[in-house]
């Protein structure tokens, strides 16, 4: 991916990437190979204050406006997050200071109004950020959407309730600051996205593995009404809806970890060094076992941020019901692979007939696709394999280890290796997927013509898209997983 600059056509002049926000000037820089076709990338944009010192374990606070233009060229920080297991193979530069986001958009003018995707990331709620290369690429947005992606507080640093926390808050709670975050970032979004070429009234949001379960806290959470039109869920964690814990209990997990890393005071809990804290949660989730797809600390019913589980919520039709695309991989319910989560589809189900009870469509998809000579080697489509083709990244230089892991399992083959082995097929296949996602995010449903003429499901038809070899409309898709 090379970035450029370019001299237009029609006006001999330079495009400029400065824009103007609430908070003040900001300027970007164009990626791609493609000058015909540019996108323009505004990286670490700030959407709430640095949560640091006394905004530890607060709610997000507003942006310290600037005067001089801010050149967004760099990613933020990415989130405290597990320090014996990282999620990423080449960890990026760590901080609290993580309340970024990234925009891509091919808009040259404001008035263009397109479609937005505001993207949650993986890594179960304790890794990963929003400053990949994969899901900060060029192509999705080549197809005519705005690209938002997002970091946010992760883990203890954003999960954690304690009833000292819950003392000094005007609403009695404390825990679910990650969800108060991703709120703040789509209200950011809903304020500022227009100047850079995306409709405010046009918010689809998505997320992959753990960044389903941040979609679920969406749905649920009162404060995020209005703030999205559509929703998209890939390759979506077992307990992406889980009852979560009432906040009692979650105050009283929040002493434990308070009493491992020795902390007696807020101001003691808020001066200590974030590694200690991380670390000391790190072995109490070891030590108790208490293995989760959200990691040691999770959703917290609190009666404000999720005022009851998500299941009585969505089951009763009372969630924050849009249009919504649910996607699994068919390498997580019918193949062997190192994420078997049949299940999940149970849990689409859910979310599929609390839309149907708010008189909202969802549309269903088993994703297939994985690159050719993985698959040509007896390759699945693993868990997370489809954001390779939804965002395009074949041709970039991404790290493919945990893809050909979620491929062929912890021991490949004879004959593998991390050359995925893509061809033009798959490039054309990816073409496709862009379009389907970009339509959904347009309008709705996802069917494309000339490609797959997409059912939303009912009851009576079942029906979902196989995304393989080939397109095709089956039925069937509550049964899976059963």
């Amino acid at each position: 991916m090379n970035n450029y600059a370019y001299q237009t056509g029609k006006s001999n002049r330079q495009i400029s990437t400065l824009k103007e926000i609430e908070s003040g000037y900001i300027s970007g820089t164009i990626i791609g190979s493609d000058p015909a076709n540019p996108v323009y990338i505004f990286r670490g944009i700030p959407y709430a204050a640095p949560p640091v010192g006394d905004l530890r374990w607060k709610p997000p606070q507003s942006v310290t406006p600037w005067s001089d233009i801010r050149e967004c060229i760099d990613f933020g920080l990415v989130a405290p997050q597990n320090l014996i297991s990282p999620m990423e193979a080449n960890p990026m530069p760590t901080g609290e200071d993580c309340l970024y986001l990234n925009v891509l958009t091919p808009a040259i003018n404001t008035s263009d109004k397109l479609p937005v995707m505001v993207w949650f990331h993986g890594g179960r709620f304790d890794g990963g950020s929003g400053n990949t290369l994969t899901c900060n690429s060029p192509g999705l947005p080549q197809h005519g959407i705005v690209l938002v992606t997002v970091t946010h507080r992760l883990g203890v640093m954003g999960l954690l309730a304690e009833s000292g926390l819950s003392a000094e808050s005007p609403h009695n709670v404390s825990g679910n600051y990650m969800f108060l975050d991703l709120i703040a970032s789509l209200q950011w979004v809903q304020r500022n996205i227009a100047v850079l070429g995306g409709d405010p009234d046009n918010v689809t949001i998505a997320g992959f593995s753990g960044g389903g379960g941040k979609v679920i806290g969406m749905f649920t959470s009162p404060l995020a009404k209005g703030l999205f039109h559509k929703a998209i869920i890939e390759s979506g964690s077992l307990y992406m809806i889980h009852p979560g814990t009432l906040l009692t209990d979650a105050e009283e997990l929040g002493a434990r970890i308070f009493a491992r890393a020795r902390i007696k005071t807020l101001t003691d809990a808020r001066e200590l060094d974030w590694k200690v804290i991380v670390k000391a949660s790190v072995e109490l989730e070891m030590e108790t076992k208490a293995m989760t797809p959200t990691g040691l600390c999770g959703f917290t019913v609190d009666g404000y941020v999720f005022p009851d589980s998500h299941e009585k919520i969505i089951g009763e039709g009372k969630h924050n019901a849009v249009p919504f695309l649910a996607v699994a991989n068919y390498g997580e319910t019918f193949e062997p692979s190192t994420h078997i989560m049949p299940q999940q589809i149970q849990a689409y189900m859910d979310i599929i007939r609390g839309n149907e009870k708010a008189g909202i469509s969802s549309y269903a998809c088993i994703f297939g696709l994985m690159p050719t000579g993985w698959r040509e080697l007896g390759g699945s489509c693993g868990h997370g394999m489809e954001m390779h083709f939804v965002f395009n990244d074949l041709d970039l230089p991404v790290d493919w280890r945990m893809s050909m892991m979620t491929a062929f399992g912890e021991t490949p083959p004879a004959g593998v290796t991390v050359d995925p082995g893509v061809t033009d097929a798959d490039r054309q296949d990816a073409e496709k997927v862009m379009s389907i996602w970009t339509q959904f995010m347009r309008t709705g449903n996802p069917g494309v013509k000339g490609i797959i003429d997409w059912p939303a499901w009912n009851t009576s038809g079942d029906e979902y898209v196989e995304i393989g070899y080939p397109f095709q409309v089956k039925s069937g898709y509550s049964l899976i997983g059963k």
